[in-house]
């Protein structure tokens, strides 16, 4: 779910790989005509360069530390003339934590394309990289498919030892990436890991006060709730985002307020610092749920004629390394707005 105030911006972000996440890898093969490695052919609009992923071997779950299992990438161009193309790599953790780098190890073979160099890095919780032309320059260099053929690559990936037992698979997507910076959708694997149900999601909600009066502290409990199937085991910290926005009608304009929140930590409430951070768990078992206790003042706001104001409280649950794994919003009113 995206905080209040990232829906109200609508910000966006751009896929990076910077350079040192990137890591290469050079192989090399050459080049066969498509009848050698044919699919079949789904109804509707072919893309120019089609993605096919084979079937991964040997066939079962992938285990943290141990083998690999591979699997192979033909692109094939569905045209009468040569396309220039980069096959690009996504993967994501299915569950509630985001990857580091060591959670996945790729590996890649050129069967039946030129020389071959492998790019690799995290991003935004997940790994992103490319194959890509041996000795050329990351998401900026690209393969000439001739008419009608194909390039084919076998691809080894396991678990790296790092790999947290609340995340119960890859998720790996292969697409197309062309040099006017189009990305043409492929084809997803889903690789298990690990032998134990786990996958669930990690949870934060709000319990307590709905209305804000300014001057007037009102208490509101922050609860984060461990569904994963197995102990989280890393810090967990909590951030808050304060603020307003205004509504006329059916437009929506985010707004500013201010407010002092504080925390109830050994008995005593002790007030946020500017960043609003909440201490950070140890950890938290399957199944557990820790309250965080809260109290909330309203201290200013900004009035709209015309307009209603109210406040909202995000919470964001993250990890130091793994970054965000759970939110959630609360819309407060605001008396005699």
């Amino acid at each position: 779910m995206r905080t209040v105030a990232s829906r109200l911006s609508r910000m966006s972000r751009k896929t990076t790989l910077t350079a040192a996440a990137v890591a290469a890898l050079s192989v090399g093969a050459a080049v066969v005509p498509a009848a050698a490695n044919a699919s079949t052919t789904a109804s509707g609009p072919q893309p120019a360069v089609k993605i096919t992923l084979g079937a991964p071997a040997p066939h079962g779950p992938l285990l943290p530390g141990g083998s690999a299992e591979t699997f192979t990438i033909t692109a094939t161009n569905t045209t009468g003339k040569a396309q220039a193309f980069e096959p690009t790599l996504l993967g994501k953790a299915q569950g509630a934590l985001g990857l580091i780098r060591s959670d996945v190890k790729l590996g890649v073979t050129a069967v039946h394309a030129p020389a071959t160099a492998l790019t690799l890095g995290p991003q935004d919780g997940g790994i992103l990289g490319a194959i890509m032309p041996k000795g050329g320059k990351v998401f900026d260099s690209y393969f000439t498919l001739p008419a009608h053929a194909s390039y084919t690559w076998k691809v080894s990936v396991a678990a790296g030892a790092t790999w947290q037992a609340n995340d119960n698979a890859l998720r790996l997507s292969v697409d197309t990436l062309t040099p006017d910076q189009r990305i043409t959708a492929g084809q997803t694997l889903t690789l298990k890991v690990g032998r134990t149900p786990t996958g669930g999601p990690v949870t934060v909600s709000f319990k307590g006060a709905s209305t804000l009066a300014l001057g007037r502290f009102e208490n509101v409990d922050l609860t984060v709730t461990n569904h994963s199937g197995a102990r989280l085991s890393l810090p967990i910290g909590e951030q808050l985002d304060f603020g307003a926005y205004t509504v006329k009608g059916k437009v929506y304009t985010l707004g500013s307020a201010s407010a002092d929140i504080q925390v109830l930590k050994n008995g005593h409430w002790v007030t946020l610092g500017k960043n609003q951070a909440i201490p950070t768990l140890t950890g938290l078992a399957n199944g557990a749920s820790h309250t965080f206790h809260l109290r909330v003042r309203l201290t200013g706001y900004d009035t709209v004629v015309g307009s209603t104001t109210k406040a909202y409280l995000d919470a964001m649950a993250w990890t130091p390394t793994r970054g965000p794994i759970a939110n959630q919003s609360e819309i407060l009113k605001i008396a005699n707005s």
